[in-house]
C-alpha cells in the first residue's frame, strides 16, 4: 500500500503580526528512494532524503541569509532531539544585528 499523506516542515517569523516565512516538503525514504514515483510527482531528481531536523536547519539558514530579522528560534521537541536546536542557535549567532 503506497502512503498518500503529507508533512512538512514551516517556518513563520512574527513582529507585531505573523507571516509565513518559507517552507520544505518532507519525503521518507521510501519516496526519495522512488526515483518513479517522485518524477510522476514532479518532485526534481535531484532532490534527496532530509530529515525534519536537516530541512528545518536549512529554512532557517536560508531565511537568515534573505536578511530576515530573527533573535531566536524555536521548535518542537522532535526537532531539538536531533541537534537542529544547536545548528539553528550557531546560524543565530554568526549573524551581525
Amino acid at each position: 500500500m503506497r502512503t498518500r499523506r503529507a508533512s512538512g516542515c514551516f517556518t513563520a517569523w512574527s513582529d507585531s503580526g505573523r507571516a509565513l516565512a518559507d517552507r520544505e516538503l518532507y519525503l521518507p525514504k521510501s519516496w526519495t528512494s522512488d526515483r518513479d514515483r517522485c518524477r510522476a510527482a514532479k518532485i526534481p531528481d535531484e532532490r534527496g532524503f532530509a530529515t525534519k531536523g536537516e530541512l528545518a536547519r536549512d529554512i532557517v539558514r536560508r531565511c537568515l541569509a534573505a536578511g530576515l530579522p530573527a533573535a531566536r528560534v524555536t521548535a518542537d521537541e522532535a526537532y531539538g532531539r536531533t541537534g537542529t536546536s544547536a545548528a539553528c542557535s550557531n546560524s543565530l549567532a554568526s549573524v551581525t544585528w
